[in-house]
């Protein structure tokens, strides 16, 4: 199971029981730098992204 779950509108985590709300305008790469910075770890192969999330 992927650890980190990211939509159009939230990402959640499971196993840190965390869901965090996410700009429709930000794309997955400055989410997942926003991610990083709060010192979530982040692994290409623990990111699963759902629905019409923009990788521009």
């Amino acid at each position: 199971m992927k650890r980190i779950h990211v939509w159009e509108n939230h990402v959640s985590i499971p196993h840190l029981n965390l869901v965090l709300v996410r700009p429709a305008d930000e794309t997955l790469s400055e989410t997942l730098g926003s991610l990083s910075r709060r010192g979530i770890g982040i692994d290409a192969a623990d990111v699963e992204v759902h629905g019409d999330v923009r990788t521009d």
